[in-house]
């Protein structure tokens, strides 16, 4: 890709993020100066305080970083489309069908990674259960977890060996 070309990519990129922010806020607000009681200004300061320091405070700006904020944005969604009252029963249980799918998705991708760390694992003690000493490794969660139950240490940070004693 040229540079014209990511330029234009990450101008766009910025533009639908500043377009969403702008409109979570706008919705926050709302919210605060229609109902204006305790459940508003605590979603208020929700939103806020997230946003605050993840754009502020925070060294990066990743979903990570904005992820607390996901359950006030919700509340504050599900208040906002609560005045129309769905006139049947697929009304009500139909918009969950997609978070239904999405949810089922990542848990499988969950279980797919947690299937890496256990098939790494697995290779790693079979190729050095045969040898002397102890066997270190490097590597967190799963394959950390894993690896120790088979009697494998863990390394010090920013070594590079398999020692043994």
């Amino acid at each position: 890709m040229n540079s014209g070309a990511l330029r234009i990519a990450v101008g766009v990129e910025g533009g639908l993020f500043a377009t969403v922010a702008v409109g979570i806020l706008a919705l926050t607000f709302a919210d605060l100066a229609q109902r204006k009681d305790a459940d508003s200004v605590l979603l208020c300061l929700w939103v806020l305080g997230t946003f605050c320091f993840a754009a502020f405070f925070n060294w990066s700006i990743t979903a990570r970083t904005f992820l607390p904020m996901a359950p006030a944005v919700a509340i504050l969604l599900i208040r906002k489309f609560d005045r129309s009252k769905p006139s049947s029963a697929n009304a009500v249980w139909l918009p969950l069908l997609p978070a239904a799918v999405v949810s089922l998705l990542i848990a499988v991708a969950d279980c797919q990674l947690a299937n890496t760390a256990r098939e790494a694992s697995r290779q790693f003690h079979a190729r050095f259960q045969t040898e002397r000493g102890t066997v270190w490794f490097e590597g967190h969660w799963g394959f950390q977890y894993l690896c120790a139950a088979v009697g494998s240490q863990a390394s010090g940070f920013g070594e590079r060996h398999t020692g043994f004693r």
